[in-house]
């Protein structure tokens, strides 16, 4: 289990984490204190997108084991915020 990507929109006060395992679908994965994370079988990735505070760092964890931690990017700007 890795994460993929870990972003911060100030705009929208919105955290969007992505992550991928090699047990993709099988797996629940939970981003620690935000919640489980919703697999998207047609990307092959797992995903959360919550409203809140921008943390400085998220970890991941697996139900079959597994852990990752990283750093948030903090995206500042107008328009989509991508």
């Amino acid at each position: 289990m890795k994460i993929t990507k870990a972003v911060y929109h100030l705009n929208k006060k919105e955290l969007i984490v992505e992550a991928t395992s090699s047990k993709g679908g099988v797996a629940k994965l939970n981003v620690v204190d935000f919640g489980l994370m919703n697999y998207h079988s047609k990307r092959d990735l797992y995903q959360l997108v919550k409203k809140g505070d921008n943390p400085s760092s998220v970890t991941v964890t697996s139900d079959m084991g597994g852990l990752d931690t990283a750093e948030v990017v903090v995206k500042a700007g107008k328009g989509k915020g991508k």
